[in-house]
This record gives C-alpha cells, sequence and structure tokens, in this order.
C-alpha cells in the first residue's frame, strides 16, 4: 500500500450492477427471545412517517430522523452542492435502532462464549433481520425520487444515486429510514504499489583501502530523532568528513544471519554543512560473507545526504568482520569507509524469492497447503482498483509450480474490465500479486476479483462490501487498499453485515510505517483498518536455513524460521521529514492505535497506555525474501503488506476447507486469534525487532503483541486444529491443582478443566457442571463458571477418611466425567500451657490424631500491647512447636501455617489469653470511644477510654496533635478516662491515649502501656475533577484534612471495580478499556487515619466514553 503519485481524490456513487441470485444456506439459526423482540417491535409497532422532499433552504431544523445524515451529515451535502459538481453517492437504508441490533449481532456471533457463537446468518436471513423492510426501503426510494436525485442501483442494505449539481435546486430527501450517505466527501484510496524486491548482491571477494585517521563528525545538523548507537567517521584529505552509523542496539553484538539490517552513510563539510552523496559503490567485507541489495539508495528528502546500505549476514560467523565500500561525493571527492561488523549467529541464511509452496512451509501452512491439493478450497474474493490481473501471467506462474490454474471471475462487470492486461504499470503489479499470492497458497480455489476501474466514481470498498453482503459468499475477501473519507455509520454497517454472515475482512495493514495518516504527516492509520471486524495484517522479513546449489537455487530449506519487522532496519531515529518522506513510498509496516475503544480480545495484551484499537492484528511476509510472482512473463520479486494480505486469506481458505467449514466461514476472527496468543503463545512466531518510524517490536515473545507486527506470524497450521470444529466439542471433564490429602474443615481451590479429543482446552464451553462428593458433608460451589474451558473449583471435606468428588457434564451429553480420591485427615489440635501468666513461658504444640507426610511449620503472634503480628521462630521449620514469653497481660491471636498438607499452606487459628501475676495489677486491654470520625466547626467532643485491669486502677494519659500544630500532652497519667475538646476547626485532629495500672506507672514501666488512637475530621471534603479522558486524568483535593492522602475506585461499565493501589498522591491517569459509563469514586483520609472508609471523606463522578 502507498500514497504515491497514483493516489486518487474520487467522489462516491454505486455502479449499476445487475440483478444477484441469493444463495440460502441451510444452517441452524438460533436467535434468543430478548433479540428477536425487538426486531418484532420494530417492523409491526413503530410508526412510519410518510416520505418526502424539500428544498435544502427549507429543510426544517426540527423533526427530522434520528439517523447519522440527517444529524451530521448535512452540511457536509450542503457545501458538496456548492462545487455545482454531479455527486454520485451510496445511502445506506437503515435505524439507528437496527444498526445497533446488527452490530450487538456481529458482536455475538464473534465471542466465543456467546450462545449466538458462529451462528451465522444467510443474506436473506440477515436482510429480513436487520435490513430495512419493503415497505421502509420503498418509501426511501420514493423521498429520493422525489428530491430528483437519479437512482441507479440497489442492494439489500444500499441505494446507489446521482444528486444533482445545481445547489439553488437541491432538494433534500426525507424519510426515517434514509440512515447515511456514503460519497460525500472524498475518498482518498492508497493505491498499493507491491514492492518489486530487489536482488541479493553477494559482496566481491576483494576490500578498498581505508585511510587508518578517524574522527568525529559533527551529525547535530541532521536532528536525528534518536542518537544512533554506533558512528564511524573518516576524513578526506580535503577536510570533508564520511560517517557510517547504526540505530540497532544488536549492532554491537550479535544479529541473526540471513535478516537484513541497514547502515546509515552521510557526508560533512569541515563545517558541519551537509553534503551530497552521488554513488556507494565496492561494497564488501573481510570474511566474504555479506550481501547487500544493489549499491545503496538516498533517502528521499534529503537531498542525497543521507543513504542507507541495506545488508544482510548470508551464514553464521563468531569473527571479525568489517564492511568496506567507496563513497563518491557530489563535489568530486571519493573517500574509502569502514565498519566493524556484528557476530551472525543462527542457522539461518540470506533466502531468495519464494513460492507459494515455500513461504507456507516456513511460515506454518505446510499442512493445509498439501490438503489443499487434495481438496480445493472455497473461493476467495479479490478487491482491485485500476486495471485487472493477467491471466496469462497468472497461467505461467502455476505452471512454474505445478498448480492448477484456478477459475478466476469478475463479478462486478460494470467497473473494470475482465480482459487481461499488462502487468508493468504500477497499478497493474497490485491486482497481479493479489491473485497470484491467492492462488500459490490456496491450490485451485476458485477466485472472485472485483475489478473496479480506477476512474469509475464510486467508492470501491463500500461497493464491495455491499456486494459480498447481498452475496453471502465468497466467505474469505482480501483488500490491499488504503481507505481513507469512508463515511463511517456505512462502513461500519457494512462490515458488520459481513461478521453476522461469517465473512473474514482480511485488510494489508498498510506500507507507509507509523505515519499512515491520509496527510502521511502524522501518526494514524487507514479508516477501514480502525475497525475491529477487519483482520489487519502487518510485514514481516524472515530468514531460514537452506541449501542453494552452484546455480543459486536453493534446493531446500529447513527451520527455525526468524523473523523481523518488514521496513528497514530501525527507522525511529531518522530526521522526521526524512523518515516520513521515505515512509511514503512504501517502505514500511503500517501499525500504532486508532480512534475505536480496544476490544474486549485485545484487552489482556496491550500496553496499558494504549489509545484504542491496536492495529495490526497478525503479520506475514511483506519483505525479504519476497514473493515469487510473474509479471509480464518475467519471474519478479514482490512483496508489500499487499502480499502479506492475500497470503493470509489464502491460508484462511485452506483452513476453513480442511475443517469443514469453508460454506459456513469464520466471521471476524480476532477475538479466535487473541484467545488463542494467550492460550497457544506457541502457535505464533514474533519478531525479533524492527520500528515503523515511531512504534517498535516490544517483545518477540511468542503470543506477544507490539503495534509494528501485531500477534506476529501464525502457525496455521496449528490453528486448523486448535479451531477445528470437533476441538469445540467437550469429551471430558478433567481435576487438576489436585493435593494428595486434604485437611477436614480447610478450604482448598482445584481446578476442573473441559478438554476435546485432542486434549485441548474448549474455550467455548458454558454449560453446566455438576458435582457429587462421598463426603455428604463437604461443601462445594451449585453452580461452576467456566472461563476459557477451565473453572476455579473451592472444595472442602468436612469428614476424614478417604473422599472422593466427582465432576458430571450436563445430562445426555456424551462429556467423560472426571474423579478424583484423597485422604483428608483430621484437622489438627493446638494445645498451649495451661493458666499461662505474664513473664513466664509458653508452649504451644500442634498435634494430628493420624500420622501425615513431611510437614513445616511457621507461628505467627498478635501482641495485644502494639496489635502487630510477628513470627517468633521466622520462617518455616520442621518444629511444630513454640516457645515465647509475654511480657504484657491479653488476648494473644495465634495462626499456624503447615506446609505439606497440599499445594499451598493451610492455616490454623487459635488465641491465648495471658494473665497478669498474681498481686500484680496490669492493664490488659484499651478501647477508645467517642463520636464518629466527623465533625462540623465550633463543635465540642468528648471521648472515653477503658481500660482492662483486673483488681488494680487504671490510669489515662491523652495527647493531640491539632491543625498546624505538633503533638501535645493534653491530660497526664491520672485516673480521668475522658477528655473534651472545644471549638474545633477545620482539620484533622489526631487522639492518642495510653493506659498503665497506678501499679505500673509508680514503678516507671512505660512499655507496657497500651495505646489507641482516633481521627476527628472537621468540615472534611474532597473534590474531583476530570482534566482530560484519554487517558483520564484525576485530580483530587481535600479541604478540612490537615495530612490529605488518596485513594480511587474505578467501576468499569461491566460493573467491576479496581483501585489505583495503596493511599497517595491526589492524581491518577486511568485508561478506559472500551466505551460505555464509568464510575470514578475518590476516597481521602488524614495520614494517621486508618485505612479504612469509616475515616475517610469521599466523592465520585461519572463519565461516558462514546461507542464507535
Amino acid at each position: 500500500m502507498s500514497k504515491a503519485n497514483s493516489s486518487k481524490y474520487i467522489w462516491q456513487h454505486a455502479v449499476k450492477r445487475g440483478a444477484l441470485a441469493v444463495n440460502i444456506r441451510a444452517i441452524p439459526f438460533i436467535l434468543s427471545t430478548a433479540m428477536i423482540l425487538p426486531l418484532i417491535n420494530v417492523k409491526v409497532m413503530a410508526a412510519t412517517p410518510l416520505a418526502y422532499a424539500v428544498p435544502i433552504k427549507s429543510l426544517p431544523h426540527t423533526g427530522l430522523p434520528s439517523t447519522p445524515f440527517y444529524q451530521s451529515e448535512l452540511p457536509t451535502l450542503e457545501h458538496s452542492a456548492s462545487q455545482g459538481t454531479v455527486r454520485n453517492v451510496t445511502i445506506l437504508v437503515d435505524t439507528p435502532r437496527r444498526a445497533a441490533l446488527l452490530q450487538n449481532y456481529a458482536r455475538a456471533v464473534s465471542t466465543p462464549t456467546s450462545p449466538l457463537y458462529h451462528h451465522f446468518l444467510t443474506p436473506q436471513k440477515l436482510a429480513q433481520e436487520f435490513g430495512p423492510s419493503p415497505k421502509a426501503f420503498a418509501q426511501v426510494m420514493q423521498a429520493v425520487s422525489d428530491a430528483g436525485w437519479q437512482i441507479i442501483h440497489r442492494t439489500a442494505l444500499t441505494l446507489s444515486a446521482e444528486i444533482p449539481a445545481h445547489r439553488s435546486t437541491l432538494k433534500i430527501p426525507v424519510a426515517r429510514d434514509l440512515y447515511a450517505i456514503d460519497g460525500l466527501s472524498p475518498v482518498h484510496i492508497i493505491t498499493p504499489h507491491a514492492t518489486l524486491a530487489k536482488a541479493w548482491t553477494h559482496s566481491p571477494g576483494h576490500l578498498v583501502t581505508v585511510r587508518s585517521e578517524t574522527s568525529t563528525s559533527n551529525l547535530t545538523s541532521y536532528d536525528f530523532s534518536q542518537p544512533p548507537t554506533q558512528v564511524e567517521s573518516v576524513t578526506a584529505s580535503n577536510g570533508d568528513s564520511i560517517t557510517v552509523m547504526s540505530f540497532n542496539p544488536a549492532i554491537r553484538s550479535d544479529i541473526p544471519a540471513g535478516l537484513p539490517f541497514n547502515l546509515i552513510v552521510s557526508a560533512q563539510s569541515p563545517t558541519g554543512q551537509p553534503l551530497a552523496i552521488q554513488s556507494i559503490a565496492n561494497i564488501a567485507d573481510t570474511l566474504n560473507n555479506i550481501g547487500s541489495y544493489g549499491n545503496g539508495q538516498a533517502f528521499p528528502g534529503s537531498n542525497n545526504t543521507l543513504w542507507q546500505l541495506e545488508l544482510a549476514g548470508f551464514s553464521a560467523t563468531n569473527q571479525v568482520d568489517t564492511l568496506s565500500a567507496t563513497v563518491t561525493l557530489a563535489d568530486g571527492t571519493i573517500q574509502n569507509i569502514s565498519f566493524p561488523l556484528p557476530t551472525f549467529s543462527g542457522p539461518a541464511t540470506a533466502l531468495f524469492p519464494l513460492s507459494g509452496s515455500q513461504v507456507s512451509q516456513l511460515l506454518g501452512a505446510q499442512t493445509l497447503y498439501q490438503k489443499a491439493l487434495q481438496t480445493p478450497p472455497a473461493p476467495v474474493a479479490i478487491l482491485t482498483v485500476g486495471d485487472a490481473p493477467s491471466l496469462s501471467d497468472l497461467s505461467t506462474l502455476m505452471a512454474q509450480e505445478s498448480l492448477p490454474v484456478p477459475s478466476v471471475s469478475f463479478p462486478n462487470t460494470g467497473s473494470g474490465s475482465s480482459t487481461t492486461t499488462s502487468g508493468s504499470s504500477p497499478s497493474a503489479v497490485e491486482p497481479n500479486l493479489d491473485l497470484q499470492a491467492v492462488a500459490s497458497v490456496a491450490p485451485g480455489a476458485p477466485i472472485a476479483d472485483y475489478v473496479y476501474s480506477a476512474n469509475d466514481p464510486a467508492d470501491p470498498l463500500t461497493s464491495f462490501l455491499a456486494l459480498l453482503a447481498q452475496n453471502g459468499a465468497p466467505k474469505i475477501a482480501t483488500i490491499s487498499y488504503g481507505f481513507y473519507g469512508e463515511n463511517a455509520a456505512t462502513l461500519s454497517t457494512l462490515m458488520n453485515a459481513c461478521t453476522a454472515e461469517g465473512i473474514t475482512l482480511v485488510f494489508a495493514s498498510g506500507d507507509e510505517g507509523a505515519y499512515a495518516s491520509s496527510s502521511g504527516m502524522s501518526l494514524g492509520t487507514p479508516d477501514a483498518d480502525n475497525q475491529p471486524d477487519a483482520l489487519t495484517v502487518g510485514g514481516l522479513n524472515l530468514a531460514a536455513a537452506a541449501t542453494t546449489n552452484n546455480t543459486g537455487t536453493m534446493t531446500n530449506l529447513s527451520g527455525p524460521v526468524v523473523l523481523k519487522a518488514w521496513g528497514g532496519d530501525y527507522l525511529n531515529g531518522l530526521p522526521l521529514p526524512i523518515l516520513q518522506a521515505y515512509l511514503a513510498e512504501n517502505n514500511a509496516s503500517t501499525g500504532g492505535f486508532g480512534s475505536t475503544p480496544i476490544p474486549s480480545w485485545q484487552t489482556p495484551v496491550l500496553p496499558a497506555n494504549a489509545s484504542g484499537l491496536g492495529i495490526p492484528d497478525i503479520a506475514s511476509m511483506a519483505g525479504f525474501p519476497s514473493f515469487q510472482g510473474v509479471i509480464d512473463g518475467s519471474v519478479v520479486g514482490l512483496g508489500g503488506t499487499s502480499l502479506a494480505a492475500p497470503l493470509t486469506a489464502g491460508w484462511l481458505d485452506d483452513l476453513e476447507t480442511a475443517d469443514g467449514i469453508q460454506h459456513i466461514g469464520l466471521g471476524n476472527i480476532n477475538p479466535l486469534l487473541f484467545n488463542a496468543a494467550q492460550d497457544h503463545p506457541q502457535d505464533f512466531m514474533q519478531a525479533l525487532w524492527g520500528s515503523n518510524g515511531y512504534y517498535s517490536v516490544t517483545s518477540s515473545a511468542p503470543g506477544s503483541w507490539n503495534p509494528v507486527t501485531g500477534l506476529g506470524a501464525p502457525n496455521w497450521d496449528q490453528l486448523a486444529q486448535v479451531w477445528d470444529p470437533q476441538s469445540t466439542s467437550a469429551s471430558q471433564l478433567q481435576w487438576t491443582h489436585v493435593p494428595s490429602q486434604a485437611v477436614a474443615g480447610i478450604q482448598q481451590m482445584w481446578t476442573l478443566k473441559v478438554l476435546n479429543g485432542q486434549g485441548n482446552l474448549v474455550s467455548t464451553f458454558a454449560n453446566t457442571v455438576t458435582l457429587t462428593s462421598s463426603d455428604t458433608h463437604a461443601h462445594f460451589p451449585a453452580q461452576i463458571t467456566f472461563t476459557n474451558g477451565q473453572a476455579q473449583v473451592p472444595v472442602t471435606f468436612e469428614s476424614p477418611g478417604t473422599q472422593s468428588l466427582t465432576a458430571f457434564g450436563p445430562h445426555g451429553a456424551n462429556i467423560q466425567p472426571a474423579t478424583v480420591s484423597l485422604s483428608v485427615v483430621p484437622a489438627p489440635t493446638i494445645s498451649t500451657s495451661s493458666n499461662p501468666v505474664v513473664a513466664q513461658p509458653i508452649t504451644v504444640t500442634v498435634g494430628f490424631s493420624s500420622s501425615s507426610a513431611a510437614l513445616s511449620y511457621q507461628f505467627w503472634i498478635r501482641n495485644p500491647q502494639t496489635g502487630l503480628w510477628s513470627a517468633p521462630q521466622g520462617g518455616f521449620s520442621s518444629r511444630n512447636t513454640l516457645h515465647f514469653t509475654p511480657v504484657v497481660p491479653g488476648r494473644y491471636d495465634l495462626i499456624v501455617y503447615i506446609q505439606g498438607l497440599g499445594s499451598s499452606p493451610v492455616t490454623f487459628s487459635d488465641t491465648i489469653n495471658v494473665l497478669a501475676p498474681k498481686n500484680t495489677p496490669m492493664v490488659s486491654a484499651l478501647h477508645l470511644s467517642g463520636p464518629s470520625a466527623f465533625a462540623s466547626r465550633g463543635q465540642s467532643l468528648t471521648l472515653t477510654a477503658q481500660a482492662t485491669d483486673a483488681n488494680g486502677t487504671p490510669l489515662y494519659q491523652f495527647w493531640l496533635l491539632a491543625p498546624n500544630k505538633g503533638w501535645e500532652m493534653v491530660q497526664n497519667y491520672s485516673p480521668q478516662n475522658t477528655w473534651t475538646i472545644s471549638n474545633l476547626q477545620p482539620g484533622s485532629y489526631v487522639i492518642a491515649v495510653y493506659a498503665l495500672d497506678g501499679q505500673q506507672f509508680a514503678q516507671h514501666d512505660f512499655s507496657q502501656a497500651f495505646d489507641a488512637t482516633t481521627v476527628i475530621n472537621v468540615d472534611s471534603h474532597v473534590n474531583l475533577t476530570i482534566s482530560s479522558t484519554n487517558p483520564v486524568a484525576l485530580d483530587a483535593h481535600a479541604s478540612g484534612i490537615s495530612n490529605p492522602v488518596y485513594q480511587f475506585w474505578i467501576q468499569s461499565p461491566n460493573g467491576q471495580w479496581h483501585a489505583s493501589g495503596a493511599y497517595g498522591a491526589g492524581t491518577d491517569l486511568f485508561q478506559p478499556n472500551g466505551s460505555g459509563t464509568y464510575t470514578i469514586v475518590v476516597y481521602a483520609k488524614d495520614l494517621y487515619a486508618p485505612a479504612t472508609s469509616a475515616f475517610a471523606v469521599s466523592t465520585s463522578m461519572t463519565f461516558t466514553v462514546p461507542a464507535n
């Protein structure tokens, strides 16, 4: 995909098509009552207003239908009419309610846990349930005709019309079901220029001589976005300096053999002024191991002052190697340069252009490819803009690959020529690439090529989608073009219709790197990529082990495959204007974040700061070593993401055929792909490195996602097994994480899995499972909720002995039950020394009535004086006894952790009441009571302390921390147990009380004092503001709290709450994960107050993230 000189601005209209037959598939159709009733209400109960037309100047401002056209598109229509040209438009006939229901249905059939999952509709059923009624369609046609617009053609959901050119006589059709109009704004079509791959040039066997003196050049004049990783400079005799640099972090260490990397070359005058380079030649290396793509090329937009050398190591080396070349400047200066090369590792080598069979082998689709040779796949649809492909070149390629020539049809004969054309022009290379890529990896698959003339005023994308939805087939469509300016309501509804019918829409992500906005000057992606129903495919370079004969032909390929992102090496360091000019010529995989909210299936893998839908979803070969195609009868190497998309479409076609669902389809497979990446990460191959001008590959871990290569390259052979319909049929239940024994009365957490016949999880299982146990007193849940084929089950046995637990599938289902048996031992006994007294040793012993495996113990005690927990004996040990000597009386809480009774420690608790020595009264507890934690200005409050002191007289000491003051003792030790504070002022008052027996005080035993603290907030409240929404910036300010700390709680639209963390600063950033209403609650408390809501003030706000 590119936005080169062939980019066009066109005005849309739908081209007249012949009547199309509708094939009804006999598949089960299930709709819940909740979905059927609203549809009945729409068709039967809703009022039907009359249709009419009115001059645009007389159009009323109120009472118009609540559709996108009347609510937001009228100004655009009026502006286009003022230009005095005929407008050809596509009218979507729908209502907001039906459009929303269709979107919900498209999401439901794409959600594995939904009851409607993969209950795809026929075109007739979709029109019946979600399309306009014949009466509604007739009303729209009447209104359009009354407005003087010429009706050209109609499909089940759309109407094509021509709007007159004169604004003064322009009339507006008014009808309830006139939903949206596509074509009022210009659509920018990015016509891809399929990359004609460069040929490898092996370095010659000689080196050029390089001067030994070097200097560091001044690179500041280039305004690089990042500093280079390595820089080597040499100075010519006239003072000019030549610099070779790399932005690749691995350039100093190790790079996989076979993968391309680049070096940047610049020249500067003695004053630092950039100089133009005329040529770079004589590229060589000391080990004769480097291949280069020609002799380098200048970056566009650099005025020849910045060049790149595209290189690769042919095979692994561990010796020192040096690159050399001769640089000729435009002023005539000739200078030799050198650069120390990294070592190259791994079994891979640089490859030559690959056939469909070879790329299928390397990217995990060889088994599907072989099956396709036996059973030809179902049809694939291709969208083509411009010239039709050459069937002669296709026949030549098929003969070279010993494959059958597929049946190729051209369904929309009104727009593009179905005759063969020369493939030499850029507009003809892409159609040939799309056709040849699909035919090479999906042998024998019939291909429906929808060709739209480059001069056709229709918007090819919406016309193509409308025809797909009307036909209901093919079930896979590939689009290699980028589109900007589509009417969002029309595009979204048509893509939802395709998804509801089981059609998978495969889009090339683009070749303009991160700067793929319509202008090419800012971060962005094409409009169609920003739809959740689109499977967007980024680009990869690949290398693998290969054997080459003496003629240069690869005779054997083998794994493992190594990958990097397609597009330069590390582009992010280039000066921005040069980078944007370079990307405009189709040089890097497009990716980034769209404006659509993040879909649920992407949430687990996208970064926390993601601003929207992640693009691309996956990636495939787009760069080196390229695809071996035929143009004008000659073998050429082809690439770009406009190769990655049709390759992906072909393999998906093979997969659906192998799984027997080629007539049903998979629809939107993005949820399946992202679920598979989490459940089966080994089924994805991720790039090792690379960038697209702004974003980079952040992790090479299988199953990871990044905004350059998405999830990486799927292993389609493995996914075919995971997605086989038989794999979604549960055949057995299985218990896991079950210990060898349990303790009576102690809960354990087990895992119950639902497996298919191949032993894989059935992620879509949502049926009822019944549990029974031999222990009639056992506790376990009556209902179990499964997530991705697994459920966490809490189990508590009460009866010692050998016990069992059995899980049964639904009644009548052929699912093998799961039973587990284990030994249940009685709960341990905890014994302590009798009549424990302060200053006397206490022994705690844990014992079992029956023998058990080797156990280890850890004891924790809470001191009644401080309330703090401690582990007197440290970590776990084999000692089942604890010895300690208490220093104060009171209630000591005891917790014992025991390892060896299960997969995790089990917990037992007890209490020890320690008495004061005889005739020695001591305080053993203290309680502080009084008013609530909140008061008003000027109020007086009284607090009461109550100490437990058997046979003694307690004394009390009160301390106060008032607003803007330090700690002050307000009452020394005395029998007075109450204290009153008057004339409270705004802020926080922290009151602490200490208690000792009179005898303890007389003996100065202050270390034995019990204490209690409370906080009173006066006129306290907190305010919350939201200063931005993407991400959401939260800012809280409290008043009436002296040392405020804050905690934020966010409730998502699904009802789930999550916290910002512990109490801290009054600011926080939050990224919404989808559309809907969010509730934000902030709590504020004093730093010294307990972290409970009883001592905090709060406020809340709500905000709504609109749906796309």
